[in-house]
């Protein structure tokens, strides 16, 4: 099932740039997306909000995953990865639901051989995002955030 409604941080949008390696340095950035409880309950199945993406010829380090009090009950449940190029589904989960209202609200990536190779080219981006997987009971104003840490591809082993 396709989502049908995509939020998308300034960073996503490109209204702030990502911050690009110039060197061998690893790069974090603190990416985030505050909702009002009318956004977080319009919500649903598979609807995406971007937070972001790997800039060209950088590969993944680590994230950090947070978000706020979007669900007072225990029901929000949220996954995270790459999406497609129609930016309406995740192509590719990176994290199987790193954020679960009322059970935890800060989790680190936990690597798989598709989170240790996960890179863009010189010509494409990979746009990140969490999809939800269960839509709030009790929704409720809140902030969204991923850590996410990369490096130049070219650089380091």
């Amino acid at each position: 099932m396709a989502a049908a409604l995509v939020y998308k941080t300034d960073w996503a949008t490109g209204v702030k740039p990502m911050p690009l390696p110039s060197g061998p340095e690893v790069v974090n950035v603190l990416l985030s997306k505050t909702m009002t409880a009318a956004e977080v309950d319009a919500l649903g199945v598979d609807d995406l909000v971007v937070m972001g993406y790997l800039p060209e010829d950088c590969v993944l380090v680590n994230a950090i995953f947070l978000d706020t009090d979007l669900d007072t009950g225990d029901a929000l449940d949220l996954d995270f990865g790459v999406i497609n190029a129609a930016e309406d589904d995740l192509a590719t989960k990176i994290a199987d639901a790193p954020l679960v209202a009322g059970t935890r609200h800060v989790t680190t990536l936990t690597h798989t051989s598709a989170t240790l190779t996960l890179s863009s080219t010189s010509a494409a981006r990979k746009y990140l995002a969490y999809q939800v997987d269960v839509v709030a009971h009790t929704p409720a104003a809140g902030t969204l955030y991923v850590s996410l840490s990369y490096r130049n591809k070219h650089h380091g082993a």
